[in-house]
């Protein structure tokens, strides 16, 4: 483990250092990456973003991201997601706020180590009164082909998902998703929902998944996952997880632990992996649930197997596919009291036969029984 160079000059006070962090980091290969996050600036006062990026190896020194317009300097501008498509070319998405406390969606794009000028994207489409906005998914499989995913929350509502796409280099405006209304059954009253993960195996060819909640009188709030793809740029309609009846027909899930689609993996145009968590009823052990497609078609959702006694309690499932067929999920658990590991957490693995069959899940060795183990991502 080393640090970012240059982080340390950003942040040096007369009496040490102020605070950084590291936001995001995405590799398009082995040696070729990039970094951003933020800074506590000692020349501004302010909490400042910086890049920085890989070469063959060869870390250059963070710098101050530049050219936002002028009312951001004052408002924090954070940038929070990086991808990037091949080696010395990645794009890294973040916010701001005017003076009006307006918030605006930015993207900026790295190309042979050098940093360009931030655009700003049009939320135009997304109303005048939306608060603020958060991501969820950023997947950029080409130069100048990316794919955004997430929410803006408009004052006093509930947050609604969006979606953005680049094209060519450019941008287009971010848009909301449609279709979610159609998933809910006639008896339900109300639908929300939200995307939870991206990834593209092509440019423009991208499957996001995520929850949906609708309201009925028998259960209250109801969640399930549900997937949408988009192909040549244009996303489809929303549909719920095939066969995830059969992995639990009575799941309901509640706002602590939701029925939702946790990541997604496509290692091209037409074969996805998907993984996501499954709570049969209100405050019982959770699931952990994987979905494939594979040359275009999705097949049926199945439970994947865990050690006797391990469940989900919240923690999400992380899937990574080098190839069609080829993939890894990992996951915490827990272990119910009376098993060898009475109260323990662990790491879990899964690996997925070229055949598309789950092997059973295996905790990670190494971590002894009664120490909490921690997952943050997969790649």
């Amino acid at each position: 483990m080393q640090e970012i160079p240059g982080v340390a000059a950003l942040t040096r006070t007369s009496g040490g250092h102020n605070p950084s962090d590291v936001r995001a980091l995405g590799c398009s290969t082995l040696g070729n990456c990039a970094a951003v996050g933020d800074y506590g600036s000692p020349v501004t006062g302010t909490t400042d973003s910086f890049v920085a990026t890989e070469v063959d190896g060869t870390w250059s020194a963070a710098q101050p991201l530049t050219g936002l317009p002028a009312m951001a300097a004052t408002t924090d501008p954070t940038l929070t997601n990086v991808s990037c498509g091949l080696p010395n070319f990645c794009t890294a998405v973040g916010t701001y706020f005017d003076t009006g406390y307006v918030p605006h969606v930015f993207a900026v794009t790295e190309t042979g180590g050098t940093w360009g000028t931030p655009v700003v994207l049009d939320a135009s489409g997304l109303g005048s009164n939306v608060q603020s906005f958060g991501f969820s998914g950023l997947s950029c499989p080409a130069a100048g082909e990316c794919t955004l995913i997430g929410a803006s929350t408009p004052t006093g509502a509930t947050p609604a998902p969006f979606t953005a796409d680049e094209s060519g280099g450019s941008w287009g405006s971010l848009q909301p998703l449609a279709g979610l209304a159609n998933l809910q059954p006639s008896s339900a009253s109300a639908v929300t929902g939200g995307l939870t993960s991206l990834s593209c195996g092509a440019p423009g060819d991208c499957t996001a998944g995520g929850t949906y909640q609708y309201s009925n009188g028998l259960y209250g709030a109801v969640q399930q996952p549900f997937i949408v793809s988009e192909s040549g740029h244009s996303w489809g309609e929303p549909q719920p997880i095939p066969g995830i009846a059969s992995v639990s027909s009575s799941g309901q899930g509640d706002e602590a632990y939701p029925n939702e689609v946790t990541s997604v993996s496509c290692p091209d145009s037409g074969d996805c992996t998907v993984a996501g968590t499954f709570f049969p009823k209100l405050n019982a052990n959770g699931l952990f649930f994987t979905l494939g497609e594979a040359g275009g078609t999705w097949g049926q959702a199945k439970a994947l197997s865990l050690p006797s006694g391990d469940f989900t309690d919240g923690p999400v499932p992380f899937v990574s596919c080098r190839s069609a067929g080829n993939c890894v999920i990992a996951a915490k658990v827990r272990n119910e009291p009376g098993q060898s590991s009475s109260g323990s957490s662990a790491v879990v693995t899964a690996a997925e036969s070229s055949s598309g069959a789950w092997g059973a899940a295996t905790a990670i060795p190494g971590i002894a029984a009664g120490d909490e183990a921690g997952l943050d991502n997969l790649a």
